[in-house]
């Protein structure tokens, strides 16, 4: 099994990302900013594929 690379997020950046998730100008932001988050939280890249 392949070791997960986790990315390390500070609170403000979680809020960001969760803002842009919600609120984002475009469909493709808001996958992106959801896909950031759920690297933080450990997933893998097909996992989140």
């Amino acid at each position: 099994m392949k070791h997960i690379k986790v990315l390390e997020l500070s609170e403000a950046d979680r809020l960001k990302l969760e803002k842009g998730y919600h609120n984002g100008p475009t469909h493709n932001y808001r996958i992106r900013c959801k896909s950031i988050l759920l690297k933080s939280s450990g997933k893998s890249a097909s996992e989140i594929a």
